[in-house]
């Protein structure tokens, strides 16, 4: 506010002043004056000039307006002063407001007056006039020293909850779609492959168990006819454990396997285990091994 009370009273003497030189007025020379109200200006801030003119009462006269360039520096404001006239001259006056966001350097302006006399026009030019720019910057770029701060910061992690739930959802409907699609064909190659271990298994222990028949006792007889029944029943899904030798070869429909299983009773219930030929165990696992044979080809159907 004290800058903006300084420049208009400086404008006021210097309008004093020309009016006290009217009578003066052959002594004028007829050619407008511009002149900035301050030398010296900051970056982005405003700064006022005067423009004024002296001319003949008849001639008419256009001030630039807000569409004319004024660059380098940026048009804010105009102010029109009344025209004051004595002895047949008058003189027109306008303030401008402009602002500059150059960042240095001395900056110049030069602006014209229409003269309009009669059918003719004039174009004239006032002498140019300049301000300088303040530097904001009072210390020497040189003697600036950077700080280094190499102090880590330990920034939290955000688990994205939502990428886990789509990939979740993604994963069971996936899942799904090969159950129904291959799951019947999968879960029985899993049960034909368990099935194959468990053939595996029986015959090594099967045939550990019946190795030197005739020189068995009782009990080993026991334990691989028990072995053997478990097995068959597994494959057959009927309970050869609690059947009979007879009822046994019935189920099977094969009446040698009968008579096996008939030998290797009287063998461990009469202690006569010398009766007792391979053959008669080979019959089991011939049975056995035709059996898992058997299901798995229905596992294929």
């Amino acid at each position: 506010m004290f800058f903006k009370l300084n420049v208009f009273h400086r404008f006021r003497f210097f309008i004093l002043g020309l009016l006290i030189s009217l009578p003066l007025a052959e002594a004028w020379s007829q050619i407008p004056v511009f002149r900035f109200l301050s030398d010296s200006v900051q970056v982005g801030e405003h700064t006022q000039a005067v423009f004024y003119f002296k001319h003949g009462s008849d001639q008419e006269i256009v001030f630039p307006d807000s569409n004319f360039n004024f660059k380098p520096f940026e048009f804010v404001s105009k102010r029109y002063f009344p025209t004051v006239s004595a002895n047949g001259e008058s003189m027109d006056s306008i303030v401008y407001t402009f602002s500059i966001f150059e960042i240095e350097g001395t900056h110049a302006l030069q602006l014209p007056i229409l003269q309009f006399s009669g059918k003719d026009t004039l174009r004239l030019f006032a002498a140019s006039d300049s301000v300088s720019i303040k530097s904001l910057i009072t210390i020497p770029s040189d003697s600036l020293k950077l700080k280094s701060n190499t102090q880590l910061l330990v920034v939290e992690h955000q688990f994205n909850y939502i990428i886990l739930i789509i990939s979740i959802v993604g994963i069971i409907v996936f899942a799904g779609l090969i159950f129904l699609l291959f799951g019947k064909n999968i879960f029985k190659e899993i049960k034909k492959y368990r099935r194959k271990i468990a053939h595996v298994l029986f015959l090594k222990q099967f045939d550990s168990k019946t190795a030197n028949a005739s020189s068995l006792s009782p009990e080993k007889m026991e334990e691989a006819v028990s072995l053997w029944k478990k097995y068959i029943e597994s494959l057959d899904d009927k309970p050869y454990t609690t059947f009979t030798s007879s009822e046994i070869g019935y189920y099977l429909k094969n009446e040698s396997i009968k008579k096996n299983l008939q030998n290797i009773d009287v063998a461990i219930y009469s202690g006569r285990a010398a009766e007792v030929t391979s053959q008669d165990f080979m019959a089991l696992r011939v049975v056995a091994i035709n059996l898992y044979t058997q299901s798995q080809s229905n596992k294929k159907k």
